[in-house]
């Protein structure tokens, strides 16, 4: 006869954000964790006779957070609702959950692999991840089954910090994950220790690696050491022993900025960092840079982001990156190119609304750059210079914010209905809260698409540039430019030139469009140049592969806008096949 099994529905509830300033005078973003149960059986008992216990873990700082709250109260529906607990925002694993009746497991979660696992579903297989955020409800949504000792789940403990492992007694054995800051060897080339730091900024000395490994180890490498606590020669340290369950194994999702640094120049790495800083043009409104940093606290410019990135990102959120090692005027960074694979990905802080609202930005220090994302209420317009000085802004939860010194970063005149996103400075005058912009500061203004939440970039794919804008804007920046092939262009040695059509002298380096197919005026053209030999461009676009079809097709292309042929308007480094889109032939 099977074991009738008591089930638990419980929800977990991230509500009603807060944050803290910390002893660094940083600002660290909370929210308070509820535990709301529903059981389909009676609850025995008063809520004094009952706790919740939980383990969160947030694998960004490797921080284990284990939380027991008190019942509030039990409703005569069956539900429980737990007092709340304050938790720093972030990604979490709620790793473990149990229902305690005066101390005693009445209820727990499972794994995958327990035999109870088929009376409930995948969703309420521990553990459960999910993104804690600062102004959103977050919910873990799973059931809870009969405690049984015999069948208790088996989740990974996850490493110690520095500090826990310091506090056990001499000889327990036990996990750190730290990275190296010094490298000491021996007479014989081997590593004698390691000093080593966690997230935290606490450090260790790591003893008798040469024991176990002849790895020579390098500074800024991540490691999860497994060693006994030891108190040698008056030093706290981790020791490790010959013969032995110790063991030393490189974390190979660690994504420091330390270990990015230590690859060559042109290779492609990875970190995960937080967002302090965004540089954001203001004429098309995409993401020039982003200052990133990590746990650790060291920080990397990552340049070019509006190459693979329309997405507006905010400070604040943290994200994996993916790009080359690079130096520019002797400053290392990382930098994008958008045919090599490169990637943003957001770990936390959200897309969309998110961390752009006018509650989250006030939340910031003052002098501090954030984003909002508002519609106009308001427009104030100077009469002798026809500029924008301020906009009132509301956004969807119904707050407002004045939008001082518009008329630094734009020249639009904005209309009031319009949605937007802000870039610009938390600022104060007069005791008001409010965003002001500064010119050259990477504030900027974007118009987002009615009815949707997609910036207007022109020069995108999907807004790409007309002929005659691309003619007007020769920077140096990356753009798509759209027209019709009108021919190749032929330069003779008295520096003039012309437009072919004719194939029979056609070259594939290069093409002339125009926004007319029957355009005859190359004053009016854009001179594109098509790189590398045998590549896409050239074999699809070029008059001479094409034996001179390709004329007239009406194509989308993307390089760089500057002058070619001389000083005539151009589009340059078109090279491969993701760079141009044939819309009709």
């Amino acid at each position: 006869m099977k074991t009738l099994l008591k089930y638990l529905s419980i929800v977990l509830l991230v509500v009603a954000a807060s944050s803290c300033i910390d002893e660094l005078d940083e600002t660290i973003y909370k929210g308070n964790v509820q535990f709301n149960l529903s059981t389909t059986t009676e609850v025995k008992g008063e809520a004094e006779d009952y706790t919740v216990k939980a383990k969160l873990y947030r694998k960004y700082n490797e921080k284990l957070t284990i939380i027991e709250l008190d019942v509030d109260s039990i409703y005569e529906d069956g539900s429980i609702v737990t007092e709340s607990y304050e938790i720093e925002h972030g990604n979490y694993e709620l790793q473990s959950i149990s229902l305690l009746n005066d101390g005693e497991t009445e209820f727990c979660g499972i794994d995958k692999d327990d035999d109870r696992a088929p009376q409930i579903g995948e969703e309420s297989y521990l553990p459960i991840a999910k993104n804690v955020l600062e102004n959103d409800t977050t919910v873990f949504a799973l059931e809870l089954v009969e405690f049984d000792e015999t069948k208790e789940p088996e989740v990974e403990e996850p490493p110690l910090s520095i500090a826990e492992f310091l506090a056990l007694t001499d000889g327990s054995v036990a996990t750190i994950n730290a990275y190296i800051t010094e490298v000491v060897t021996n007479a014989s080339g081997k590593v004698s220790y390691l000093m080593m730091k966690d997230s935290n900024g606490d450090e260790i000395k790591v003893y008798g690696v040469y024991n176990i490994s002849d790895i020579i180890y390098e500074v800024g490498d991540v490691l999860f050491v497994t060693g006994k606590r030891t108190g040698t020669n008056g030093e706290d340290g981790l020791a490790l022993e010959a013969d032995s369950e110790h063991s030393i194994v490189a974390d190979a999702k660690a994504n420091s900025i330390a270990a990015f640094l230590k690859l060559a120049d042109g290779t492609v790495g990875t970190i995960e960092a937080e967002v302090i800083e965004v540089s954001v043009n203001p004429s098309y409104g995409t993401v020039t840079s982003l200052l990133m940093k990590d746990k650790s606290g060291d920080e990397i410019l990552a340049y070019g982001v509006f190459k693979i990135s329309d997405e507006i990102y905010t400070v604040g959120q943290e994200l994996r990156i993916t790009a080359d090692r690079d130096s520019y005027n002797g400053e290392d960074q990382m930098s994008f190119s958008s045919d090599a694979g490169h990637s943003i990905e957001i770990l936390s802080g959200g897309t969309g609304d998110e961390g752009k609202t006018i509650a989250d930005f006030l939340t910031i220090e003052v002098g501090t750059v954030g984003t909002i994302k508002a519609e106009v209420k308001e427009v104030s317009v100077n009469p002798d210079y026809g500029t924008v000085t301020y906009l009132i802004m509301k956004d969807s939860k119904g707050d407002e914010i004045k939008a001082y010194g518009v008329f630094k970063v734009s020249d639009i005149v904005y209309e009031v209905g319009q949605t937007l996103i802000l870039t610009g400075k938390r600022d104060e005058y007069s005791g008001e809260a409010q965003l002001s912009f500064a010119s050259e500061s990477g504030h900027s203004i974007v118009i987002v698409e009615e009815g949707g939440d997609t910036p207007v970039v022109k020069g995108s794919k999907d807004t790409p540039y007309t002929v005659e804008e691309a003619r007007d804007k020769q920077d140096e920046s990356t753009a798509w430019v759209e027209g019709y092939i009108i021919g190749y262009i032929v330069y003779d040695a008295g520096g003039n030139h012309t437009v072919s059509s004719d194939p029979s002298a056609a070259v594939d380096t290069n093409i002339a469009i125009a926004s007319s197919a029957s355009e005859t005026d190359a004053s009016k053209m854009l001179f594109v140049q098509l790189s590398g030999s045998d590549s896409a461009p050239r074999t699809q676009l070029g008059l001479a592969s094409t034996s001179g079809a390709s004329v007239g097709y009406h194509v989308k292309l993307n390089g760089q806008l500057e002058n070619y042929f001389g000083d005539n308007p151009g589009l340059k480094g078109i090279s491969t096949a993701d760079q141009f889109e044939i819309i009709t032939e």
